[in-house]
């Protein structure tokens, strides 16, 4: 996949001596996480506990944030994207006696190869655009357990995780272009994560729970708006 992107990326560069032209973006938006077996373990730990705890968070929708560069053709555009995606959760409880604390934080980097084309053009400087993009997604998974009584830290312990896994990101764009430098568009897509690795540790090895891997679980449904700058080609 590593090689393929530097692959692409020298294609951008090449074409844009020739007659298309070299687009330039970023995209944020929300990301509605899955992270079924995570919010397993939460229910569970705050079930096996014997005092009273609250979930904070537990993996709410957050934050995306995906620069990317393009070649652009009439119908059409390719290019790569860099992905950012995060969530997390917190198990919390306070009282005179002391305090507990269990942090979950996910991250994720997704490098991938976008490829949109128009299924129509609706009215003048707008247009409906099929996309897809497909890479590689990098997740690190960081476990922060504390528990502290009277003044006395009787658990402190913090675990890290990695995986890497792919991703097929079908959507749909609608772009308004509004002048031959500035568009702006509004993005709706779902992530499908494949691949069967779990999270590891070198130092434990693979994270089990109740006896089942756990993997990281990206699938998404992702809202965004986009603006894009079209670098004109130079005249001959």
């Amino acid at each position: 996949m590593k090689k393929s992107i530097i692959n692409l990326l020298l294609i951008l560069i090449v074409s844009t001596a020739f007659s298309q032209q070299l687009k330039v973006g970023f995209e944020s938006g929300f990301a509605f996480y899955n992270m079924k077996d995570l919010k397993s373990i939460n229910s569970d730990l705050q079930n096996s506990l014997t005092f009273e705890t609250k979930i904070v968070a537990d993996y709410p929708p957050y934050l995306y944030y995906s620069p990317g560069l393009y070649v652009s053709w009439e119908k059409f555009n390719v290019g790569i994207h860099t992905t950012l995606n995060s969530t997390g959760s917190r198990i919390s409880s306070k009282d005179y006696s002391g305090q507990y604390g269990f942090d979950t934080r996910v991250f994720s980097f997704a490098p991938s190869i976008y490829v949109d084309a128009l299924i129509v053009p609706l009215q003048n400087k707008l247009n409906l655009y099929f996309s897809t993009e497909i890479g590689a997604i990098f997740s690190s998974l960081a476990l922060d357990e504390r528990l502290v009584l009277y003044d006395e830290v009787l658990i402190d312990e913090s675990f890290d995780f990695y995986a890497l896994n792919y991703f097929i990101e079908p959507g749909l764009k609608l772009d308004y272009q509004f002048n031959d430098i500035f568009s702006a568009a509004f993005n709706m897509s779902y992530l499908v994560q494949f691949g069967d690795n779990a999270y590891e540790a070198n130092d434990i090895g693979t994270f089990y729970y109740k006896q089942n891997a756990i993997k990281p679980e990206w699938n998404s449904l992702r809202i965004g708006l986009a603006l894009h700058l079209t670098i004109p080609r130079a005249n001959n």
